[in-house]
């Protein structure tokens, strides 16, 4: 379950932070949070199984979007609010905010497109 959860972050975090280094601030990679992410996304991905799965409504389908949103919206509120990413980006008052409504549904996205996969590829839904 952490190996699904852990996987698609270790290998794009990396070109992420090189592209935001060298286009952006380079004052973002000493955020210590940002590198704690893969970690963050296998431990919610052992939380949907052991916790949330029996909790949330609907079809798995369903429950993997939200559980997704969930960390998106989560991760957007600490960075727009703790670590204010929009403001070391150099964005206007009026964008600073919209990380918490675009960061929700990108992780929805993510997590339904490729944790999901990688979920089914190892064989964690058959295990339940």
């Amino acid at each position: 379950m952490f190996i699904a959860g852990i996987a698609f972050p270790s290998v794009l975090l990396p070109f992420l932070l090189l592209i935001i280094s060298n286009f952006g601030n380079p004052q973002i990679l000493t955020l210590s949070f940002l590198h704690f992410i893969p970690i963050i996304w296998g431990i919610w991905n052992i939380f949907y199984f052991s916790f949330f799965s029996k909790i949330l409504p609907g079809n798995s389908t369903l429950r993997v979007l939200i559980m997704g949103a969930i960390l998106g919206f989560l991760v957007a509120i600490y960075g727009v609010f703790v670590a204010r990413i929009p403001e070391l980006e150099g964005f206007a008052n009026s964008w600073t905010y919209l990380p918490l409504i675009v960061g929700p549904l990108i992780y929805a996205m993510l997590w339904l497109f490729i944790v999901n996969p990688l979920n089914h590829l190892l064989d964690i839904y058959e295990k339940q």
